[in-house]
């Protein structure tokens, strides 16, 4: 639940003003239909935030874009190997969708790790 998702924020921002970064991780933390309301919520205390998915056709440019426009300072994209067969063997045939995500990412100069 979203309530549930400011709780770890809410506690950290009264511990004073060095502030950890905020993570948000995945799998898919696109899947959120709150994600853009966490993201915000982070931001307002004063977080900077990253999130950490696997390549996924959620990654579009719209959404790239929006993810950059709402504050977040890096994405990380989950590349568990050099080939497609590596990667696909582990990540269930995401390869293609990390390395596109990754490039797109890329264009507005939205740091990728």
């Amino acid at each position: 639940a979203t309530n549930e998702g400011f709780q770890l924020p809410d506690a950290l921002h009264g511990f004073g003003y060095l502030l950890p970064p905020l993570v948000l991780p995945g799998g898919n933390p696109l899947a959120r239909p709150d994600l853009f309301k966490l993201i915000a919520g982070a931001r307002e205390r004063g977080f900077a935030v990253s999130i950490t998915s696997s390549g996924t056709s959620a990654l579009t440019p719209d959404v790239l874009r929006r993810l950059r426009e709402a504050g977040i300072t890096t994405l990380a994209l989950s590349l568990d190997g050099s080939t497609a067969e590596r990667h696909d063997s582990l990540r269930g045939g995401s390869f293609v969708w990390t390395l596109t995500a990754a490039r797109t990412a890329r264009e507005p100069d939205f740091p990728v790790r």
